[in-house]
């Protein structure tokens, strides 16, 4: 469960001084209040790369990272039926691998081509249902499954601010409000670090399961990530919520210099 969005640095961020942010992601995690707070994030050996990402301790995986090549991939799940709010999770069907360790099975890849392949190579059948944003900073693709097929719609353009959400309630459930909220932001200020920051400190005045700050009694927003891509570097912070919402304690930076990043920018 996450709210994922993107903001290049054509709409605003500035492309010029060397180092300068090319593409800011930030995610959200909302998660059950029984799962283990996360790890900060770590340097590791992902295939032939070097990844940056904050570490799950149920799965020793991750749901967003970085690789040295410039490659951002970021994991959503996929609930596809609407449970009542209030009730327990569906049952997962026993067996199952985590989703987990799709993001950095994926940024051992070199380019965005080679990373949406090894996606489209995922046997559906060995996870739940799946969303996976892909990026090279220019380009973007989402690659699905549905627990029996694994499919995308291609690469294309970042053509301008993007936002992905979804809720164990039920992705359809959160996507109008967030929406909403996504499109206030914008038309209050327009799009800058700083109404991404606004966005995702968003709760919903009338529902706890629906802003971009989630609270509910099974589940909150447990932590924020973002990375951040230059021309020579990536950097992932990484911060986690308390039960206020507001960060309980030091937000965690770790950087990573890119290599071959002409190839992916």
């Amino acid at each position: 469960m996450c709210t994922l969005s993107v903001f290049r640095g054509s709409d605003g961020l500035g492309t010029a001084p060397a180092g300068g942010v090319l593409l800011r992601v930030l995610v959200n995690r909302d998660e059950q209040r029984s799962r283990p707070a996360s790890r900060p994030p770590e340097v590791r050996r992902t295939g032939a790369r070097l990844s940056v990402f904050p570490i799950d301790p149920a799965s020793d995986g991750t749901w967003i990272g970085i690789n040295d090549s410039g490659l951002v991939v970021a994991l959503l799940n996929a609930t596809l039926l609407l449970q009542i709010p209030g009730a327990s999770r569906s049952p997962v069907r026993p067996g199952l691998q985590s989703r987990g360790l799709l993001v950095p099975m994926v940024l051992g890849e070199d380019t965005i081509e080679g990373a949406v392949a090894a996606a489209l190579r995922w046997d559906a059948s060995l996870t739940a249902p799946f969303r996976i944003w892909i990026s090279d900073g220019q380009t973007q693709c989402v690659v699905s499954s549905d627990g029996r097929a694994v499919h995308s719609p291609g690469i294309s353009e970042i053509s301008g601010p993007l936002m992905l959400a979804s809720s164990g309630l039920g992705d359809e459930l959160v996507r109008l409000p967030r929406e909403g909220i996504f499109a206030g932001v914008q038309a209050a200020s327009g799009w800058s670090a700083a109404s991404q920051d606004r966005l995702h400190e968003t709760t919903d005045p009338t529902n706890g399961a629906l802003g971009v700050l989630v609270s509910r009694p099974d589940a909150r927003t447990v932590s924020r990530t973002g990375v951040l891509l230059s021309a020579n570097a990536a950097e992932v912070r990484h911060v986690l919520l308390g039960d206020d919402l507001r960060p309980s304690g030091p937000e965690h930076v770790m950087r990573l210099a890119l290599r071959r990043a002409e190839a992916a920018l």
